[in-house]
């Protein structure tokens, strides 16, 4: 499924039906299309999800933090942004 997605942008198993599949530079593209400009892209989830015991690694106040850190470092980085489950687009009309 997951193969298949990545490669033709489309997703159509349930329980989500159909969706569309973005990488960065496309939705960028598609935002900017619109007439948006000053477009910033960022993944939302990132890899956190890969996790393993998240509600018991986030009580941890260092691991945390340390988590936090990684996050942040990576919600911009388009290389591994296709890991996060959702993508967030900020840009301004004009």
């Amino acid at each position: 499924m997951i193969e298949n997605t990545v490669k033709t942008g489309i997703h159509t198993k349930k329980p989500m039906g159909l969706s569309y599949f973005h990488k960065p530079k496309e939705l960028g593209k598609e935002i900017r299309a619109a007439g948006f400009r000053n477009v910033d892209i960022r993944g939302v989830i990132g890899p956190v999800w890969l996790v393993r015991n998240l509600d018991k690694v986030w009580k941890n106040t260092q691991k945390r933090e340390s988590l936090m850190r990684i996050v942040r470092l990576l919600e911009k980085e388009e290389s591994v942004m296709g890991l996060s489950t959702h993508l967030l687009s900020i840009a301004e009309k004009g």
